[in-house]
């Protein structure tokens, strides 16, 4: 196969132990094509614990990290759930892109058997925390993102990007876990993910390969900073993930194991003061008000739910409570979580978070996104909040549209139907079948009623007029050249076939 040179990505191949010369890869990769990205998707959503729309916001420096590194950690606002339970905020260890920055490609080879692999993407900074991970010329360096920017982020059971999982049977690797969502969700990835079955949904509650020195601890009543880490010292434990509340969103601040510590409490209760408001949102916002109108919203219904979204997330991150600590993500001596263990006290215990397999745990609520709300608004009321959430200022309530009109009880094929004033000159026009309230009228020979088991059913003649009178209705038919017939029963009344 063709052999090409691919250079260092990033300075930090410099750190490798031992000298690279080159990458050499035995392919050209090719970029991702629609077939593609839909099995990619489909297996990323079985083993990802969670599956976020998310907009990437804040970016601060990761846990007081060692200048040299200068490791990232952004902050990311969760704007639809489509598996899993994230907090409504978590942070990963990516870098923001700056204006010249290039997004991404995700890109794959096709071996002799037709198996696509995926070419090596960039991912979290994690390798400057645990040690050096493959740091040579063919590492993929570390994932940049946007501010204001929607994102398609597939996370693993210990909160962090998802890594290495079983794309064929014979075959671990890693693949696109963070991808532009795209405006209105219909670009990117995110149009690529298949219906998430049973067998699928039903990973996320897997609970193999648990670690005997991880665990993870929800307070019934979310505690102050002082008491949260009186808690840890008590029981010589030591958070690497801290879940904080202010009674109305739910902010998780998160760190590599190898970083837990006690001063994590503080770090998140200041990140989620930091995170309070709706920034990225805002520009996000801003940058859909330019790109929408009333026409396209009223006839693309994926743009519509992405504004939706966008308007009902800028009133959910607006909330300002007091944090506190909500629950913890926790590492220790295998004895002193078997103390925990032992004696939860008044704390919800949750067996995770895994080394593999998948586990959520349901600190916030559900999808803001429910069923149909984004198309009952009004589209003058979307666009009022999507600009309120734009201009960071109060978020007006949403209009609902006025209630459709009751449906007709008639349907009808073949039959015209006409309304009370052309009924009344059809006056003189006998009975010819009765069913409970309702009573039709016609000309003797135009019409052959019948009443059986509940239903009425007439036969009406080629291009003759019927007229009907229906629980405080009246109407009627003009029937076409072929002739139909008139069903009624407890379904209704049908007009129509020859």
């Amino acid at each position: 196969m063709m052999r090409f040179f691919l250079p260092a990505l990033t300075a930090a191949t410099l750190l490798a132990s031992s000298p690279a010369a080159a990458c050499l890869y035995t392919q050209v990769p090719e970029p991702v094509g629609e077939a593609s990205a839909a099995f990619f998707t489909g297996k990323m959503m079985q083993a990802g614990a969670t599956v976020d729309i998310a907009v990437a916001g804040e970016t601060r420096s990761a846990f007081d990290s060692d200048p040299r590194w200068g490791i990232s950690s952004t902050t990311f606002h969760v704007i639809d759930r489509i598996k899993g339970r994230s907090p409504d905020r978590f942070t990963l260890l990516v870098a923001q892109a700056t204006p010249d920055s290039r997004d991404p490609q995700p890109m794959h080879w096709v071996d002799e058997n037709g198996r696509v692999t995926p070419f090596p993407y960039p991912v979290e900074a994690e390798y400057a925390i645990a040690g050096v991970r493959n740091l040579n010329s063919c590492h993929p360096g570390t994932l940049a993102v946007r501010s204001g920017e929607t994102y398609l982020v597939f996370r693993d059971g210990e909160g962090r990007l998802l890594g290495r999982f079983a794309l064929y049977d014979d075959l671990q690797t890693t693949a696109f876990p963070l991808v532009r969502a795209g405006l209105g969700t219909r670009e990117g990835w995110l149009s690529m993910i298949p219906p998430l079955g049973a067998a699928e949904s039903a990973a996320s509650d897997g609970l193999d390969t648990i670690r005997p020195d991880r665990i993870r601890v929800r307070f019934a009543q979310p505690l102050p900073a002082r008491e949260a880490r009186r808690w840890l010292q008590q029981r010589g434990l030591l958070p690497y993930a801290v879940q904080v509340t202010d009674a109305a969103l739910l902010d998780e601040t998160r760190v590599p194991p190898e970083q837990a510590s006690v001063d994590l409490v503080d770090r998140a209760l200041g990140d989620a003061k930091k995170n309070a408001g709706a920034g990225p949102l805002s520009n996000l916002a801003h940058t859909m008000v330019l790109s929408l109108d009333p026409q396209t919203l009223e006839n693309d219904a994926l743009l519509r739910r992405h504004a939706w979204m966008v308007a009902e997330a800028g009133n959910r991150f607006r909330s300002g409570g007091e944090p506190r600590v909500a629950g913890f993500d926790l590492t220790g001596s295998p004895e002193a979580i078997a103390r925990l263990r032992a004696n939860p006290g008044d704390v919800t215990l949750i067996d995770g978070p895994l080394v593999d397999g998948a586990l959520w745990m349901g600190l916030s609520g559900g999808t803001p996104a429910d069923d149909d709300s984004y198309w009952r608004e009004t589209t003058d009321s979307l666009l009022a909040r999507l600009a309120a959430v734009a201009e960071d200022r109060p978020i007006p309530d949403a209009i609902d549209k006025p209630p459709e009109p009751e449906p007709d009880p008639f349907s009808y094929m073949d039959c015209i139907r006409f309304g009370r004033e052309e009924a009344a000159l059809l006056s003189h026009l006998p009975e010819v079948g009765r069913l409970d309230d309702l009573q039709v009228f016609a000309d003797l020979e135009a019409a052959q009623c019948t009443t059986s088991n509940g239903t009425l059913s007439c036969r009406l003649a080629p291009s003759t007029t019927v007229r009907v009178l229906w629980a405080g209705w009246e109407g009627g038919f003009r029937v076409n050249p072929r002739g139909v017939t008139l069903t009624a029963n407890a379904d209704g009344l049908q007009c129509g076939g020859g």
